[in-house]
């Protein structure tokens, strides 16, 4: 166990004109099985009233040096010792934010940028990216998160190539987003739907519960994605409707066009 507690110093002796904050943290290792978890509490006292976003932006940074750490050690993971844990915690790292998305190049997303970092840097994936060479595809189509409705692929296994990855990935977003029962069976109906990722399921302990990782996070972007195009189509609505109105204002200033104008204005009353 680590504990830091703020103390006071004759070499930095308290100022009457600066405001002095305090800072206090405790991190427990506790071992579970094979592995161990980190328990990790934080106190933050500015000393005086601060702004609720400058508080959270602060607390968020001090927190992500546990993901950091996570990371670091989940990146040592070979393949060969995954487990369903390893996948929740590689699934919820590939929609996290990474310094690779600064830093891609402009035709690539930020959801490519870090599918292939970390391809890249974790000796897990890397390693499933050699063995299944679809799977890089898949995890950033489905990351983009970009309503599809996919492409029927009825390969095996072992036939599926990078662009049949990206089809299936593609088609993870409108499963989602056309299931009120969770992300959970969003995710078995998405397997079910291909016989290469049944097949998959089945040999690979980790792919599953990694691509729930995903859903779960994903899940939200799909519900924004919706009010986005309810927005979308609400606006063209009512761009067409504009349009109508000038077309039957044009009928009723030219002469003969008096049937065009009843059929135009009768049109728009009904619609």
């Amino acid at each position: 166990m680590v504990v830091a507690t703020p103390m006071e110093s004759e070499e930095h002796p308290k100022l009457p004109n600066v405001v002095r904050g305090r800072f206090s943290l405790v991190m427990k290792l506790v071992k579970e099985g094979e592995g161990t978890k980190v328990e990790y509490l934080i106190q933050i006292d500015f000393g005086g009233s601060m702004p609720a976003q400058v508080t959270n932006s602060y607390m968020r940074s001090s927190l992500a040096y546990v993901t950091k750490m996570q990371q670091h050690f989940q990146k040592r993971h070979g393949l060969e010792v995954f487990t369903a844990q390893d996948g929740r915690l590689v699934g919820d790292a590939l929609c996290t934010w990474t310094e690779a998305e600064e830093h891609r190049d402009k035709a690539e997303t930020a959801a490519a940028a870090r599918v292939r970092e970390m391809f890249g840097s974790y000796a897990g994936l890397k390693e499933a990216g050699e063995r299944f060479v679809f799977l890089p595809q898949l995890v950033t189509a489905a990351a983009e998160n970009s309503l599809s409705l996919g492409a029927g692929v009825k390969k095996r296994l072992d036939q599926l190539e990078e662009a049949d990855g990206r089809k299936i990935g593609q088609a993870l977003a409108s499963t989602l987003a056309g299931t009120k029962l969770g992300p959970v069976v969003a995710v078995d109906r998405w397997i079910k739907r291909y016989p290469a990722l049944v097949e998959m399921d089945k040999q690979e302990k980790w792919f599953r519960p990694m691509m729930e990782a995903m859903a779960r996070r994903l899940v939200y972007e799909v519900g924004w994605a919706a009010k986005r195009r309810l927005f979308v189509g609400a606006a063209l609505s009512t761009v067409d409707m504009i349009t109508d109105v000038q077309v039957i204002v044009e009928y009723l200033n030219m002469p003969g066009k008096e049937a065009q104008f009843l059929v135009a204005s009768c049109s728009f009353t009904f619609s």
